[in-house]
């Protein structure tokens, strides 16, 4: 029986430059590890990434182009992918580069974090709209001034006399107000949904057969598992739990914390997913507020 390998991508942009690096083409395969937490809330997701066996050339363009301070005010950005041969690479995480730095020789390792719409921080706007407006057009116009797509998978409706004046990942926080909505950030989409209420689309049976590791916990709100890292888990979407060994457990939750640690050559690789159990709209006391 061969084995699954595993598989990684991280693509830096920078301005109009981008630059890949691939597990799969390089001829070198670099030493990947990356851990980061997403919530479906307006608080920035975050991400710290490690990259060794890179080239002084490369490891230097990177380290110039990518620091805070060279006061170029282009974007940079990193998007990491990651997956197994056998089920292809998928977008884990997507974010705007806080700090880039090399550790200390002989191994020298190139460090990056970052944080969703860090780049957005510090633009304020102000708006206002007479008419009225839908919630989802709101979405619509905040994602497209923060360069991501619309997700509204909510119950819209009208907002008269909608005004906003703040930062611009601020209005995210914002908009969530306007009703019983969660509105976060998940990979390149602006996200807009039912309080509580899954994505459509976006169930995965949570199971030992399924890569579930260890046995599931119960927490304030619902339940923690760890999971192998697999795709068609996201931040936002649901999980059926199947757990023999704790049934108390078992049912239907909605993901409210995505965690993850992931290495290329070493034992990481899990998702530590954190969900509420399934109300409807009109049972909102028992969720986490954001």
């Amino acid at each position: 029986m061969a084995f699954d390998d595993r598989i990684f991508k991280l693509v830096f942009t920078y301005g109009e430059t981008q630059v890949t690096i691939d597990s799969q083409t390089s001829d070198v395969p670099p030493m990947i590890v990356a851990q980061g937490s997403m919530r479906a809330n307006p608080l920035q997701n975050e991400c710290s990434v490690s990259v060794a066996n890179l080239s002084a050339q490369l490891r230097n363009q990177l380290l110039t182009q990518l620091t805070p301070w060279n006061y170029d005010q282009a974007r940079k950005t990193i998007a990491v992918y990651a997956g197994r041969v056998s089920t292809g690479l998928f977008l884990l995480y997507q974010g705007d580069i806080t700090e880039c730095f090399a550790s200390q020789p002989p191994d020298i390792t190139l460090n990056i974090k970052s944080k969703t719409n860090q780049f957005y921080k510090y633009d304020i706007i102000a708006q206002s709209q007479n008419l009225v407006t839908p919630v989802s057009n709101i979405v619509k116009q905040a994602a497209q001034g923060m360069g991501l797509t619309p997700r509204f998978e909510a119950t819209d409706k009208n907002v008269a006399n909608y005004s906003y004046t703040g930062s611009r990942i601020k209005e995210i926080d914002h908009i969530g107000q306007l009703g019983s909505y969660d509105v976060y950030t998940s990979g390149n989409s602006l996200v807009c949904k039912d309080r509580g209420i899954p994505l459509k689309n976006e169930n995965h049976t949570v199971s030992a057969l399924t890569g579930m590791v260890g046995q599931p916990q119960p927490t304030e709100w619902g339940v923690r598992v760890v999971t192998l890292l697999a795709p068609g888990v996201t931040i936002g979407g649901g999980f059926t739990l199947d757990s023999k060994i704790n049934p108390l457990l078992n049912g239907d939750y909605t993901i409210y914390q995505y965690g993850f640690q992931i290495a290329s050559r070493d034992a990481p690789f899990y998702t530590l997913l954190e969900g509420t159990k399934r109300y409807d709209l009109y049972n909102q006391s028992a969720l986490p507020q954001a």
